[in-house]
């Protein structure tokens, strides 16, 4: 899976180190802005969602080598994710996020899940899933220590500030009253230091998946591996099929229906 996807991005791009293994995925060294990532970090750096890059990235979603993967990851962690949620009939959403950080680059800020979820009830379960290793420096996702109250907290104030706004403004995590992106904060330092709290940081391997809840603040860590290596990730959703949920996650990203696109929103009124 991690070749697969690492030679299909790398098509016309030059992201990949000419002469190395693709399942390495040591970057080349370009200018990190052309391998942000399609949606909200690229256009919160000013950056249109086009290129060669861009169309890979979309395109990796749709693929079968992708497909299959998150078909084959999801059916065999729905019974688990069920007994630990609880849920009578879990379900892996069709929306689910491919992803990629080289080197250098800019990530995910803080963030907890509920924002982009919040047209369903706050009882989603996200699976991270790195593919390959991850070193300690290598950007894997990191998360604020004890941190889904505050994670609620957010929540409930931006209910009340959203409360007048209509529906489709309401549940969107790009509406005026939210951050650029839907995030928190870009700075995740100034972020745990305001909460005094710490982020816990790990090195992962292939095969193991982090779980957590929608509350839970997280990030992306700067990819700072030693090794030049590229973070490959995927992030997968559980809901239970028979209680409610966002049916804005019944889409594969990025295709023609997806709404959840951070370009396809609607520019902030003031």
């Amino acid at each position: 899976m991690r070749s697969d996807y690492l030679t299909f991005v790398n098509n016309g791009t030059g992201m990949l180190k000419p002469g190395t293994d693709p399942a390495d995925g040591i970057f080349s060294g370009l200018d990190w802005r052309e391998f942000l990532l399609p949606g909200a970090v690229r256009v919160a750096c000013g950056l249109k969602d086009e290129g060669p890059f861009v169309d890979n990235a979309i395109a990796s979603h749709s693929a079968a080598f992708y497909q299959d993967f998150k078909d084959k990851v999801g059916r065999e962690l729905e019974p688990f994710v069920g007994k630990l949620a609880g849920f009578e009939e879990s379900w892996c959403l069709p929306r689910s996020l491919l992803r990629c950080a080289v080197p250098g680059g800019e990530t995910t800020p803080v963030h907890y899940d509920q924002i982009f979820l919040r047209a369903g009830p706050p009882t989603s379960v996200t699976a991270w899933v790195p593919i390959g290793d991850v070193e300690l420096e290598g950007g894997g996702l990191i998360y604020l220590d004890r941190s889904a109250e505050i994670g609620k907290k957010y929540e409930q104030d931006f209910s009340r500030v959203n409360a007048e706004l209509p529906d489709a403004d309401r549940i969107s995590a790009f509406n005026r009253n939210m951050e650029k992106g839907g995030w928190l904060d870009r700075n995740a330092k100034k972020f745990g230091e305001h909460w005094s709290r710490g982020w816990l940081v790990g090195a992962y391997e292939a095969g193991d998946v982090v779980f957590h809840t929608p509350y839970a603040v997280h990030a992306g860590a700067m990819n700072q591996s030693p090794n030049g290596r590229i973070r490959v990730s995927t992030d997968l959703r559980f809901v239970d099929k028979t209680k409610p949920y966002d049916e804005r996650w019944t889409y594969i990203a990025y295709s023609e229906n997806d709404p959840n696109v951070a370009s396809r929103q609607p520019k902030k009124s003031e």
